[in-house]
């Protein structure tokens, strides 16, 4: 279930949420799970990263209390196999650049809010955490290391106007690691992951409205419209019309 974490960035429970995704993920969705990807599988090659300039100032920061560097080294890798992320979109509107980056021409999005987003996740087994990603120059700008997860939500400028809203989950290795031993801490590091894995969620409390690309063709929505009723979802199915003149 959601559980509040009180170093994560906290939205307004009234903050608009979008998921855009192709057909085929809306209809895999449909059965009550959602796809968490492990923070090292996305194409980004500095997801779970520290930024440059931490390395180069946390003898600044940290003067005589500062920790060697291969402790940094083993919590990126660390962070990298054990978080698990699904991503949102923060808008109050749909956008053309979310439907162009992440739905086919037949894509959909998923429009929710926070609130629901969390009453979605109640029945879930599992630890959801969900933060606010923020977005920082990686050779200016000091990224906060009191906390694993952190590197989970924070990412470079370039990405901003993805504004993400993260679902996070730990997927820990089967023996907890030992943080204080870190021949044992190194054991679990390599002990590798799933690259992904499915978590239940309730479609029917998550979803507000469903939005049918700017791009399909006129029939989609008919598809969606049965799909959607198969799977007792009753939010209300919206042709974008995005690129249409009133």
């Amino acid at each position: 279930m959601y559980e509040r974490h009180e170093q994560l960035f906290e939205l307004e429970d009234n903050c608009v949420l979008w998921k855009y995704m192709s057909f085929s993920k809306f209809v895999n969705m449909l059965s009550g799970k959602i796809y968490f990807n492990r923070l090292d599988n996305f194409e980004d090659v500095f997801e779970g990263t520290f930024p440059h300039y931490n390395a180069m100032h946390r003898d600044e920061i940290y003067g005589e209390d500062i920790i060697p560097k291969n402790i940094f080294d083993m919590m990126e890798k660390a962070m990298k196999n054990w978080l698990y992320v699904s991503c949102f979109h923060k808008n109050e509107y749909e956008t053309a650049f979310m439907w162009k980056q992440y739905a086919d021409n037949d894509g959909i999005a998923i429009k929710t809010t926070f609130e629901r987003l969390k009453m979605a996740f109640s029945n879930t087994k599992e630890a959801i955490y969900i933060s606010n990603v923020q977005y920082i120059d990686y050779d200016k700008e000091f990224m906060p290391e009191g906390n694993g997860m952190y590197l989970a939500v924070h990412k470079r400028k370039s990405f901003e106007p993805e504004r993400e809203v993260r679902c996070i989950n730990v997927g820990m290795p089967k023996s907890k690691p030992n943080p204080s031993n870190p021949r044992e801490l190194i054991a679990d590091i390599n002990e590798k992951t799933p690259v992904g894995r499915f978590i239940d969620i309730d479609m029917e409390e998550l979803i507000e409205e469903i939005y049918i690309s700017p791009y399909a063709a006129s029939y989609i929505k008919e598809n969606v419209e049965l799909i959607a009723s198969k799977f007792n979802i009753s939010a209300k199915i919206i042709q974008s019309k995005l690129f249409t003149l009133n």
